[in-house]
């Protein structure tokens, strides 16, 4: 798997988060379509931040009209 770093940030393409998540390519590019996972496409590709896999995998993703926001770290 490579990671993506642009300055202190961290990206990943799709076919690094395949390799994370128990589920395919074409259900990550459609979580991204639809915003359960914050991404950013460039061209063909996805990249997904670091923060943001994160949160969705901690479910912190909160929808709130058509942007996305995060709640605060529950304790």
């Amino acid at each position: 798997m490579k990671v993506i770093r642009i300055g202190k940030k961290r990206f990943y393409l799709v076919t690094d988060l395949e390799k994370i998540l128990p589920i395919t390519g074409l259900t990550i590019r459609e979580y991204l379509r639809k915003g359960k996972i914050k991404g950013q496409k460039i061209g063909k590709l996805w990249y997904v931040k670091k923060i943001d896999l994160e949160a969705f995998l901690e479910g912190d993703r909160e929808v709130i009209g058509k942007r996305l926001t995060y709640s605060k770290k529950r304790k």
